[in-house]
């Protein structure tokens, strides 16, 4: 992982709920080995609260898995090794849809109850302080990604300042590109996703960066997309320098306005979570699972209507892309005869941004694979290139996000001609695509002409004398800013296919 500092390396565990044995296997390791104490830097990655969240259980109840994780830390303290043993990880709250706002309320209240565990169990605020690291999704919006860093950084601050802290202690934070940016189809344009994610988050003061491969959602990620994922890392650090400078976006006003903004909803989302009696009491009555499906129906619905487009996916589709096919297989699933928990609750959702879409490329393959055909649009252009050409790349690249292939028919001012040329098509869907000049002269008659040869009928624009047209036949209309994914999945059922 691309690394700030030799003070701070990237050896991070992941250890679940299972962290007392993992901990004490590798801590028993090293005092085995004998290490020298200042040779020893890792984190074990205790978040026992962050694995209730996102797994909904645990193997004893929050409180003793806090007290274990105490005694780790008291254990780390004596042998003097520059381990930190919590870990507070946002990660699971933005797979589950959490808004960058909430995501940072969330890691802060997590890092505060860490905090009071550790006092609690006799540990100074600063030696607790020490034992606290944190870790925060990156994603491939650059400017909210740097903002919400520098954000962590500054509220962090704040709170040991409250606590008595001493100056020098800082915020231990490590990055990790978002899986929930990570798309199946078109997969290079991940690596892409990742550059962007991991240069924002160097920027916006990540000790530490991981980036995932651009495969990961394909399987077990091959030698190739692992060693693309360190390059990244290794570019960024002694390339582009990304490391040497201390708080770069310091001082500009757009990132010092857009940090601001940020830290300020976030703090208040910190307060509602702290009325509630801490990150614990407000997973375990609901409150922050409420929120964070309420966020991610707000980010779906802009993602539906491509407001928040997803390149190679919503937008720019590749349809007919070679699958990857030197990835791994998926690991196995979790061994379903676990022990009975000691703490459950309501478990986060697990959500990425292209899912619905990738459903319907999924749905579109399975036709592939099961006709020899996906199912097919027929592109009815209407006039000269220079009427159609800008409305039928809109709906070509609109239907092919959706895994219905577009066949274009060649311009045309003819019904007739039209008609004969969608026959050919083996279509059974058109969209007809031209001017709003040439829909009002011949947009009724075409459409009454396709729909009686058998076309279900749309039409690309969103012209004033819709009702009329659809009387005509045509049964709906693609323009920016309608929910593509409704129209999609409708769509596929008149292609004759069920999404």
């Amino acid at each position: 992982a691309l690394c700030r500092s030799s003070l701070y390396a990237s050896r991070t565990l992941v250890p679940g709920e299972e962290f007392e044995t993992v901990s004490s296997e590798l801590l028993n390791l090293l005092k085995k080995r004998g290490y020298e104490a200042s040779a020893v830097k890792a984190s074990l990655g205790i978040d026992p609260i962050g694995t209730l969240a996102q797994t909904g259980r645990l193997k004893t109840s929050i409180a003793e898995a806090c007290e274990k994780g105490a005694q780790i830390s008291k254990e780390v303290l004596k042998e003097g090794w520059q381990i930190d043993t919590f870990m507070a990880d946002s990660g699971p709250y933005h797979m589950a849809g959490a808004t960058e706002a909430q995501e940072l309320g969330i890691l802060i209240a997590t890092g505060v109850q860490y905090l009071r565990v550790l006092t609690d169990a006799g540990l100074s605020v600063d030696e607790a302080a020490l034992q606290i690291a944190f870790s925060m999704a990156a994603d491939a919006d650059v400017s909210l990604t740097i903002a919400k860093f520098r954000a962590a950084r500054m509220m962090w601050s704040a709170i040991l300042k409250e606590c008595g802290a001493s100056e020098k202690i800082a915020m231990r934070l490590n990055g990790v590109t978002s899986l929930r940016m990570v798309t199946v189809n078109d997969p290079w344009v991940n690596i892409l996703r990742v550059t962007a994610a991991c240069f924002a988050a160097g920027v916006g003061g990540a000790d530490t960066i991981g980036v995932l491969p651009h495969d990961t959602m394909l399987g077990m990620s091959s030698n190739f997309a692992r060693r693309i994922a360190r390059n990244v890392q290794i570019i960024l650090q002694e390339e582009s320098g990304l490391a040497r400078v201390s708080d770069p976006a310091a001082g500009s006003y757009a990132f010092e306005s857009i940090t601001s903004d940020l830290a300020s909803k976030a703090w208040e989302y910190f307060q509602k979570i702290e009325e509630a009696g801490g990150v614990y009491a407000a997973l375990k009555g609901g409150a922050i699972q409420t929120n964070l499906t309420s966020a991610w129906e707000l980010r779906r619905k802009n993602i539906a209507k491509r407001k928040d487009a997803i390149t190679g996916v919503s937008e720019f589709p590749d349809i007919d892309e070679k699958p990857i096919s030197n990835v791994g297989a998926m690991p196995p699933e979790p061994i379903a005869d676990m022990p009975e928990p000691g703490e459950t609750i309501k478990p986060l959702a697990f959500h990425r941004l292209a899912e619905d879409f990738e459903k319907l490329r999924a749905f579109s393959d399975a036709c592939l694979e099961k006709n020899g055909a996906r199912p097919l649009v027929f592109l009815g252009n209407i006039g000269t290139a220079a009427d159609y050409t800008a409305r039928s790349t809109f709906a070509k690249n609109f239907f092919e996000a959706g895994g219905i292939k577009a066949v274009s028919g060649p311009g045309s001012s003819e019904a007739v001609e039209l008609v004969a040329e969608f026959k050919k098509s083996g279509a059974k869907i058109a969209v007809l695509c031209s001017t709003d000049a040439k829909y009002e002269a011949m947009a009724a008659e075409f459409a009454k002409e396709l729909k009686d040869a058998g076309a279900t009928v749309y039409l690309a624009g969103r012209p004033a004398d819709s009702e009329a047209l659809q009387a005509a036949g045509v049964t709906g209309f693609i323009y920016m800013g309608c929910d593509a994914l409704e129209v999609l999945a409708q769509a596929h059922l008149f292609a004759g296919e069920g999404a």
